[in-house]
């Protein structure tokens, strides 16, 4: 599971790309389930 990252660790270097990657994947999911949210109220 991916861990909640702070910018400031970003810059620091601190996040490895593999944490970034597991976010992002996250993002899309939650992207893709609120988009299908929208469309099931919309019918």
């Amino acid at each position: 599971m991916a861990r909640l990252v702070t910018l400031q660790e970003v810059k620091q270097g601190e996040v490895d790309t593999d944490d970034l990657l597991k976010l992002n994947a996250l993002l899309d999911m939650r992207e893709t389930m609120q988009l299908q949210a929208q469309l099931e109220n919309q019918t």
